[in-house]
């Protein structure tokens, strides 16, 4: 019997081939200290005024700078995320949804996520105290990737 994910102890066979997985990280348990240190230094009234305001600025920043509407006309859908909708004429295929993903990361230096929904393609934003509006400017270039 062999373990899907070959790593320490591969060679000494079953039971220890198992032990220890190589895929397993620990650094986010590791982590956990300097997050808490890090969430503690606001209130939640701070993080929640903050993170609201630079999704919401950054949203409008895209919109702006892409002429599309608030699809959901000012409705907040998540606290500190919002999705807004990409000048498309056609709504973009799994294929060129992943292909953008890829080119974001290698052209614009950004982690971007992109979704069709009822015939409409989105990005997804989120924002967070390390987060500030100016950072989402990047994300106008989406447009130059857009097929």
């Amino acid at each position: 019997m062999n373990p899907l994910a070959p790593s320490w102890g591969f060679d000494e066979g079953f039971p220890a081939s198992f032990e220890w997985q190589g895929t397993s990280d620990y650094s986010a348990y590791l982590c956990v200290p300097a997050a808490i240190a890090f969430q503690e230094q606001w209130s939640w009234a701070e993080r929640n005024t903050h993170n609201r305001g630079v999704a919401d600025g950054a949203a409008a920043l895209l919109r702006t700078a892409w002429g599309v509407d608030d699809h959901l006309a000012g409705a907040i859908e998540a606290p500190w995320m919002r999705m807004i909708q990409l000048p498309t004429t056609a709504p973009l295929d799994k294929s060129q949804i992943d292909s953008l993903i890829e080119r974001c990361g290698i052209e614009l230096n950004a982690e971007c996520s992109f979704m069709t929904v009822r015939g409409n393609s989105y990005v997804r934003i989120s924002a967070h105290m390390y987060n500030e509006v100016d950072q989402y400017e990047a994300l106008v270039g989406i447009t130059r990737l857009l097929p």
